[in-house]
């Protein structure tokens, strides 16, 4: 089982401030549906937060996310 509060622990951990990513690659490690769900959650909650900033460059393209530098 996963919450929330785990996965946006997780997403901190291993996202530095600053850096980017695949927004696709935060589910491929997920081994259920409730787990990529989860995942999801935790993060709308950090854009919510100001945490996270997630970002397409074009209509269908790839989705990045980003962890915002100084936090």
């Amino acid at each position: 089982r996963f919450t929330v509060s785990d996965k946006i622990d997780m997403l901190l951990n291993n996202v530095s401030p600053g850096q980017s990513m695949p927004f696709k690659s935060l589910f491929e490690s997920a081994s259920t549906k409730a787990e990529v769900i989860v995942t999801f959650l935790a993060v709308l909650e950090l854009m919510k937060l100001n945490q996270f900033v997630v970002a397409q460059d074009q209509v269908l393209g790839e989705i990045e996310i980003e962890r915002r530098a100084g936090t």
